[in-house]
């Protein structure tokens, strides 16, 4: 599980040379986010607005990513563009 959110955060600060806005969150915002390695890369995402945790004040950097926040982040990462007229290719999720 720890090696899935550790690729997961090793991905977004690969993929986030682009500039994207600042985000207000920090890491101080959650409960939940320890001091040790994962701190910085976790900092890194809230600062570019790649993630913004799970609400009430947690990040969760132990849990399970699933398919639907690795495609958060990477709309993230691209800046929020229109999906408009677009359908999930999913068939286990409503459009």
């Amino acid at each position: 599980m720890k090696k899935v959110v550790s690729v997961l955060l090793a991905v977004c600060l690969t993929l986030c040379a682009a500039a994207l806005p600042a985000s207000a969150l920090t890491v101080t915002d959650f409960t939940d986010v320890p001091d040790n390695w994962v701190r910085p890369a976790i900092e890194y995402c809230l600062e570019k607005g790649l993630m913004k945790g799970e609400g009430e004040d947690k990040f969760n950097p132990g849990g399970t990513v699933t398919r639907a926040q690795v495609a958060q982040v990477l709309y993230n990462r691209e800046k929020s563009p229109s999906v408009d007229g677009l359908a999930t290719p999913f068939t286990d999720v409503g459009s």
